[in-house]
């Protein structure tokens, strides 16, 4: 079941929610896809950025490279297979959060 959070930190800011408002929507999506929840840390979510940036030429926000790094752990989980096909949905462009992009790669733009 998905817990709400007080105040809820990460530099994802679009996912920074503790109580959304279509939670119970998210809840039956996972349920009735026989999905999983996978929390990331800001750490891996950063390198999701840059990963996109560097090896796919593709400058996400940080709320969209949350969808790289929860499929990298669920990898490293083993709750998916390297052969299995997967969809990551990136619809957050990097200008939708230029501060965070600046903060962290300030030193490579």
């Amino acid at each position: 079941m998905l817990i709400t959070i007080e105040k809820p930190t990460t530099i994802a800011s679009a996912i920074r929610i503790g109580k959304p408002i279509n939670w119970l929507k998210a809840l039956k999506a996972i349920e009735e896809s026989r999905g999983t929840l996978i929390a990331v840390s800001d750490e891996e979510i950063i390198k999701s950025v840059r990963d996109l940036a560097i090896y796919e030429g593709i400058g996400v926000e940080p709320a969209s490279a949350a969808s790289l790094a929860g499929y990298r752990k669920a990898l490293e989980l083993g709750i998916i297979d390297r052969d299995e096909i997967a969809v990551l949905v990136l619809t957050g462009h990097a200008l939708k959060d230029p501060d965070t992009i600046l903060k962290y790669f300030s030193s490579i733009i």
